[in-house]
């Protein structure tokens, strides 16, 4: 009996944790640099705008390394700065 609880138990959260998976699309609000805090991965993640696909340690890292593009905003990933983490 206990047995049956505990696999039913496991097979009801299989579906929740699947729907939990990061590799879904994001669809809250972003703000207007088209990021957002991941509060489960603690991190500030870039969906839009020049550092789409890439993610930070926080908001102040972002505006940081905002500051230091170059002029240009369709430079090459080259450009960008080396510390950025690319989104996986």
């Amino acid at each position: 009996m206990k047995a049956t609880a505990v696999l039913l138990g496991v097979l009801l959260l299989l579906p929740a944790t699947a729907l939990a998976h990061k590799g879904l699309p994001f669809i809250g609000k972003l703000d207007q640099h088209g990021c957002h805090k991941d509060w489960q991965l603690y991190k500030y993640v870039c969906h839009e705008g020049v550092f789409k696909g890439r993610m930070f340690r926080d908001k102040d890292e972002m505006l940081a390394a905002l500051k230091h593009l170059p002029d240009d905003k369709n430079a090459p990933p080259s450009a960008m700065p080396r510390d950025v983490v690319p989104l996986r």
